[in-house]
């Protein structure tokens, strides 16, 4: 996700790559940064606290999250509208549902990618349900949801 900060370096050593840039919701992201947290916990020097404080209902670390995530998807639409024909959005859950699909229009934008290695990186379905009850500002939500929904307009 941190390569985003840097696509315009990328253009300027690469003036003519194409940039496929994924998007998940932001509610999977957030969802699949506090299972890493989870499964982190035991190594933890100091262990009792982090279930704490990575809890889905801390509001200081879920708006951390979701703020991180609107800076990095800020980024990526502030590049895309720059270099339009050069930005190819692909909705993560689309990938795996559809990727044959998926895989014919990035051939037909003349782009060579591994479509068939990247789909079941992103099909489970349970953030749903975990993600539901999230202590997220309201205007931190807002915020995402609005980012998430310009994005989805621009899907391939």
């Amino acid at each position: 996700p941190r390569s985003v900060l840097f696509l315009d370096t990328w253009r300027q050593l690469l003036p003519d790559c194409v940039v496929i840039i994924m998007l998940r919701p932001w509610r999977q992201v957030i969802h699949s940064l506090l299972r890493r947290d989870r499964r982190q916990e035991a190594s933890a020097p100091k262990s009792w606290l982090v279930p704490l404080w990575h809890h889905p209902l801390n509001p200081l670390i879920i708006d951390k999250y979701v703020q991180t995530w609107i800076c990095y998807n800020r980024h990526a639409l502030r590049f895309q509208r720059q270099h339009p024909d050069q930005t190819l959005i692909l909705g993560a859950e689309r990938l795996y549902s559809n990727r044959e699909e998926i895989s014919l229009k990035l051939e037909a934008n003349s782009v060579s990618a591994p479509v068939e290695k990247l789909g079941g990186l992103f099909q489970s379905q349970e953030w749903e349900e975990d993600t539901r009850n999230l202590a997220v500002s309201p205007n931190v939500a807002a915020q995402a949801d609005e980012l998430e929904s310009e994005f989805t307009k621009l899907l391939l």
